[in-house]
């Protein structure tokens, strides 16, 4: 049997799956120059900040990127092959033509790459592609003998691209004489899963490179041409904002009801708590609870009693409608911006600050909960980098009870989260992102409408949330823990109130309880005021440090009593300001703006806040 496989693999191997040895020989021959790329950047870029050990933990942090880019260019060798018939004259010239263009591309952006490296120390990014708005500047900036050594340097990269392209073509067209259609959907179904990252809900993410919290690693680690394509695909994602960057609309020395209302300065502060435990429900509104003044079904009744014992406010906002803008808002002070969620790049959401480090510094141990993948919207690179040392996630739950498309219900996250804080020897701050009331709503068997399975998943959280804190109150070792339960976002529940854009679809709930505790010096900072979730970071900061963080310049602490009382909340081209009896909106397009005039003090307000967070979100690069 052994010498019959051993003939069958000698005789017919090669011509049978010469498709997948050709595929195997390309993946290792363009991994390889990736890390060769990479080693090469290290050598006469980074040599000076990076050992070579730090070399190698770039080299493993950017393998899935790697992967990626070297399986999605062989799928492309193969498919140009399919689509042009080579048996026609002009099959192998176009062939050759088109894997020229694709190879001179990679080359090109290669160039480009290491020369921002060079000068900019930065890789291709949003910056770095805005100059190529206004061609006729870059244009201007080139002498002759620059354009002498780019007209060189294109014509024998085109030439040597083609070199490769041919060597290719001929390798491919020996090798696949035998292959059949299964092979090459059985390859391309391989290939998809390499470049895809595997079968998980979450691809590869821009911040799958960036685990490190030393930036150089981060970015040395990012592949160079992944990392562009992210990039190019990204530019049109911003809206126009160059009228704010221009400081048009900056009325710094008109009324700024956003900003503080006096000086006020504590000269006593409440005692530091010895853990603190924040708790993130995913999409829960706080029109579900009518204890927080919700006049939906009563979803949170058995946690409501749980209210009553610590303090809350009817008056708390969400800065947007998306989880990851919300995890930055509280982790960070960010009060969002008028387009998609910072944390869709990266080399800017890690250079904010965050609650893990203050905590660390503060001598308490980091923890980070979530029972689903964290590298959806790169929210683990973020995490990391920010100064949370363990995170707990699907793949660190090992099976321990119900699993929904999301991953481990909210149940088995809490479980995790009390054992973790009750065994902990040492103190600690814990947050923990709970996802069982996103849709589908698959906790829940039911057949309902979309509202309603919605209103049970939410009850099923509250169950959750009882069950947690019951454990919790009987836990003595746990006094002197602060904890804080809150929401990421709101939700639209087919009502005029809680509609895109009104007070009602960003307000959500918020609690804070300090166990073991009579009567909360610092719980009392929090009742009935109205603010947002970018404010619970420098109410912390100061609780922590006895001053505020001037890297959170949006960020104003409850512990001031000049609190303007009011939240900041932006939506895609919208920003706007809430007090807890009205709120003021308006559209970031110019026209729109200048529709709106003349102005009134909250137009000036936003206009200067939305001038302010542009201008810093821009900065930040």
């Amino acid at each position: 049997m052994i010498k019959r496989v051993k003939q069958i693999l000698k005789t017919k191997g090669p011509k049978q799956f010469g498709l997948f040895v050709f595929a195997f020989n390309c993946l290792i021959t363009l991994l390889t120059i990736q890390w060769l790329w990479r080693f090469i950047q290290w050598l006469f870029l980074f040599k000076g900040r990076l050992v070579f050990q730090e070399l190698l933990e770039s080299q493993v942090n950017g393998f899935t990127q790697d992967l990626s880019i070297a399986a999605y260019t062989i799928a492309a060798f193969i498919f140009f092959r399919l689509i042009f018939n080579l048996k026609l004259p002009m099959g192998r010239t176009f062939y050759v033509f088109c894997i020229g263009v694709l190879l001179s591309i990679y080359f090109l952006i290669a160039t480009s790459d290491i020369f921002l490296l060079h000068y900019w120390g930065s890789r291709i990014n949003t910056q770095a592609l805005t100059y190529l708005k206004y061609p006729k500047e870059v244009i201007a900036s080139f002498t002759g003998l620059i354009w002498l050594m780019l007209a060189f340097y294109l014509a024998g990269l085109f030439v040597l691209s083609r070199w490769i392209s041919k060597g290719i073509h001929d390798n491919l067209t020996n090798q696949t004489k035998k292959s059949t259609a299964v092979h090459y959907i059985m390859l391309f179904t391989i290939l998809f899963i390499l470049g895809r990252g595997g079968i998980s809900k979450v691809p590869v993410q821009i911040g799958d490179a960036q685990q490190s919290t030393k930036p150089g690693i981060n970015l040395l680690a990012a592949n160079t041409i992944w990392n562009a394509g992210f990039y190019l695909l990204l530019t049109d994602q911003y809206p126009d904002v160059d009228h704010f960057r221009k400081n048009k609309y900056n009325y710094i020395t008109q009324i700024k009801p956003y900003w503080w209302q006096g000086d006020s300065v504590l000269t006593i502060f409440p005692n530091k708590p010895k853990n603190i435990c924040i708790i993130i429900m995913e999409g829960v509104s706080a029109d579900v609870s009518n204890f927080l003044l919700g006049e939906g079904p009563d979803c949170l009744s058995r946690f409501a009693k749980w209210m009553k014992k610590g303090n809350s406010t009817p008056h708390f906002y969400a800065t947007g409608d998306r989880t990851n803008k919300g995890i930055v808002s509280i982790l960070s002070g960010w009060p969002g911006n008028p387009w998609q969620g910072i944390l869709h790049e990266p080399q800017r959401a890690n250079r904010l600050p965050n609650l893990a480090q203050l905590m660390i510094d503060n001598k308490r141990d980091t923890r980070f909960y979530y029972g689903g993948d964290l590298r959806f919207a790169n929210l683990k690179s973020y995490l990391k980098t920010g100064g949370f040392k363990h995170i707990i996630e699907q793949s660190s739950l090992n099976d321990q009870g119900k699993k929904g498309s999301w991953g481990f219900h909210d149940e088995v996250v809490l479980d995790k989260l009390y054992r973790d804080l009750s065994y902990s020897s040492k103190p600690v701050f814990s947050v923990a992102m709970l996802s069982s009331s996103h849709e589908p709503y698959d906790i829940i068997d039911s057949d309902e409408d979309e509202v309603k399975n919605y209103y049970a998943s939410v009850r099923y959280v509250d169950s959750c949330l009882d069950d947690f804190f019951t454990k919790v109150e009987g836990d003595k070792s746990l006094d002197s823990t602060l904890f804080i339960v809150t929401s990421d976002h709101g939700k639209y529940l087919q009502n005029e109130r809680t509609h895109f854009g009104q007070r009602g679809f960003f307000r959500v709930p918020f609690w804070v309880w300090e166990k073991g505790v009579e009567r909360s010096e610092i719980g009392g900072f929090f009742e009935n005021r109205c603010f947002s979730q970018a404010d619970i970071y420098n109410t912390i900061y100061e609780l922590m440090s006895h001053e505020l963080d001037p890297k959170a310049k949006f960020s104003r602490s409850l512990l001031r009593k000049d609190h303007p009382n009011n939240a900041a909340f932006h939506m895609y081209e919208v920003g706007g300001i809430i007090n807890p009896d009205k709120m003021n909106w308006l559209s970031t397009q110019e026209l729109s703006i200048t529709s709106e005039m003349p102005f009134n003090q909250w137009d000036s307000a936003i206009l200067t806040l939305e001038s302010a967070i542009i201008s810093e979100y821009f900065d930040m690069h």
